[in-house]
């Protein structure tokens, strides 16, 4: 992955004019070069930061488009001119800087899903202000003299930062990308209000303060969707914690919030990973659950990490999908809507035998936020989230889960392809296909393919979908696949 990322950045490289002090080279390792920064592991580029770079000239098509793992994008403060590439509804970045710049042009192209940040301002961009963007601030958008938004007038747009610099100026510094300008602990800590409210479910941490949990070792794991999440290891009571600071905008009110949260904190099964706390503030959500050190499903399939060196076998992956499946109807079961089923939310723990406890994680947090895009998450629409990540277990494809208005064609594409093909081995992981249970797969195929019934009333429950992975019989797979041939 690392080195198609190196050649995609090479594209950029050469083709826009930059400061003497940015030099790459395809000899060097590529986590190595200025402005670039990786993921712990130095496996995959997750952060590109070229501010008052000097850099002239156009983004290029796939070059920074490729980036499939980019997180943070800075190139403020330069001479880049041209239209946003289309390939950037691909990446699904939680933070963007492009202002003052000449970029020309619409927005279309930019993937709101995960965007916490966004400043655009001082370009020559025109057309309409996307409504999938239209959260953001009229600073955001500011010094576009031909931008136009459907809710707020073209002059007040365009004035905003005359009209308004100290505002302007503060949502400068809420910018939090690292390593430029991420916020500490203890900036975290010294704005928290002493109004707020930490509440800890009885069973698992015992003697714990949120004054400890933001003062205490962090790591990022990651920012997605609806939250970024960090490590936190308070060694003094041998007690590692995932902390997950919501994103800014949740609009239920606190007692509502309160109440939720309260429900989730009683989900207890070995498939689901446990709430053990939270804390709201005017200005802060956070949420605290168990640490999983095996990672994500979507790491052991697409990732560094693997259970073992052919990455996972059949085995494997059924145990993780029964598991999983487990998990989604315990919630089920209790009037809980998942709302986010992807593989990253499918987490392992590492036990002491060499095995391995699948959890879902993550779950029930979207009714918490404005859903721009017009969706309803149901109980059905869970069943085909989970179709999905069956489909992404048996082809060992990473679909894009929540893809924006430019890019839903080619994921609902790919699903459907896999759904109306005739069954051939061929569309199996070519880690599997060397497996000797190629008839459980086509029954496990049969099985995502009711589940991603275009018809949601067609769609299976998750308790009966756990019960027809649970009931292969080999004799009646056998002549299933015996019809197929």
């Amino acid at each position: 992955r690392l080195d198609l990322e190196k050649q995609a950045l090479l594209k950029f490289y050469n083709a826009v004019e930059k400061d003497k002090s940015y030099v790459w080279t395809d000899s060097e390792h590529t986590c190595s070069w200025k402005g670039v920064y990786c993921d712990p592991t130095n496996t995959t580029v997750i952060q590109l930061c070229l501010p008052a770079a000097s850099l002239i000239g156009e983004i290029p098509p796939q070059s920074i488009g490729n980036l499939s793992n980019l997180l943070v994008l800075s190139l403020r403060n330069n001479k880049l001119n041209g239209s946003i590439p289309p390939d950037f509804c691909n990446l699904r970045l939680t933070e963007l800087y492009l202002n003052n710049n000449s970029l020309s042009g619409h927005l279309w192209n930019i993937n709101a899903d995960d965007l916490e940040q966004l400043n655009v301002s001082d370009n020559s961009l025109t057309c309409w202000i996307p409504s999938s963007l239209s959260r953001f601030p009229d600073s955001s958008f500011s010094g576009n003299p031909n931008l136009y938004s459907q809710t707020r007038d073209r002059k007040t747009i365009y004035k905003r930062r005359k009209q308004s610099s100290s505002k302007s100026l503060a949502a400068v510094s809420r910018e939090v990308m690292s390593p430029e300008g991420e916020r500490s602990n203890k900036l975290w800590y010294q704005r928290r209000n002493s109004r707020d409210i930490w509440r800890f479910f009885d069973d698992g941490i015992s003697g714990l303060d949120g004054d400890e949990l933001l003062l205490a070792p962090t790591e990022v794991l990651g920012k997605g969707s609806v939250a970024t999440t960090y490590k936190r290891v308070l060694e003094d009571k041998k007690i590692t914690v995932v902390l997950k600071r919501l994103i800014k905008g949740v609009v239920v009110p606190k007692t509502e919030f309160e109440s939720h949260m309260e429900v989730l904190g009683k989900m207890k099964n070995e498939n689901v990973v446990p709430l053990r706390g939270y804390c709201y503030s005017e200005d802060e959500k956070w949420l605290v659950y168990d640490f999983m050190n095996g990672g994500s499903l979507s790491a052991h399939l697409h990732g560094s990490i693997g259970l073992s060196e052919r990455g996972l076998k059949w085995d494997s992956r059924r145990r993780i999908a029964l598991s999983a499946g487990k998990g989604v109807a315990y919630l089920h079961a209790h009037s809980v809507v998942h709302g986010n089923i992807k593989s990253s939310n499918i987490l392992l723990q590492q036990e002491a035998n060499n095995d391995f406890v699948v959890k879902v994680s993550d779950y029930g947090l979207n009714t918490l936020f404005e859903v721009v895009k017009t969706q309803d998450f149901s109980l059905k629409s869970d069943v085909y989230s989970f179709g999905v990540l069956l489909l992404e277990l048996l082809t060992g494809k990473a679909p894009n889960y929540q893809p924006s208005a430019a890019c839903s064609n080619e994921f609902l594409m790919w699903v459907q392809s896999v759904v109306c093909e005739e069954p051939k081995i061929e569309i199996f992981d070519i880690e599997l296909r060397r497996d000797q249970n190629i008839p459980e797969m086509f029954h496990m195929l049969r099985i995502a393919k009711d589940c991603v019934s275009i018809v949601a009333d067609q769609r299976p429950t998750m308790p009966k979908v756990v019960s027809m992975m649970e009931e292969m019989n080999p004799v009646e797979i056998d002549d299933w696949f015996r019809q197929l041939s």
